[in-house]
């Protein structure tokens, strides 16, 4: 197999929150977005892959535990107190955890979905600590 391209497909129930969330908070690039017979796509670069967020999942007013949704999105950033002064700006209640292997804000989209966001510190370098 040769790979063109990787992407990640993220159903959603709330979709227009989530898209707008995507968009705003982490102010992915829209590449394009499809609407055919009730059914909406919105697809964003995401740093290299793409995030497409589509109708036809389920959301949770809580985070959703790792049963609901064993994955995790991860956005990766060169200073995460300016990460968490753009969240509350955008009133998102979060808080920087620390713990041995780094430092992480853990929050998540409207529909729940787990989000992490961590400072980037050399990422091949901190590979050996996962």
């Amino acid at each position: 197999m040769k790979f063109v391209r990787t992407g990640i497909i993220l159903c959603t129930e709330r979709y227009v929150e989530c898209v707008e969330f995507y968009g705003t908070i982490f102010k992915l690039d829209k590449l394009f977005e499809r609407s055919e017979r009730g059914f909406q796509l919105t697809c964003f670069d995401f740093f290299g892959t793409y995030l497409m967020i589509e109708m036809g999942g389920v959301a949770k007013s809580t985070p959703k535990d790792i049963y609901e949704n064993p994955t995790k999105l991860r956005f990766n950033v060169e200073n995460l107190e300016e990460a968490q002064q753009s969240l509350l700006r955008h009133q998102i209640n979060c808080k920087i955890e620390h713990y041995e292997w780094g430092d992480v804000i853990n929050i998540v989209d409207p529909d729940g979905n787990r989000i992490g966001i961590r400072q980037d510190k050399s990422f091949s370098s901190q590979m050996d600590t996962f």
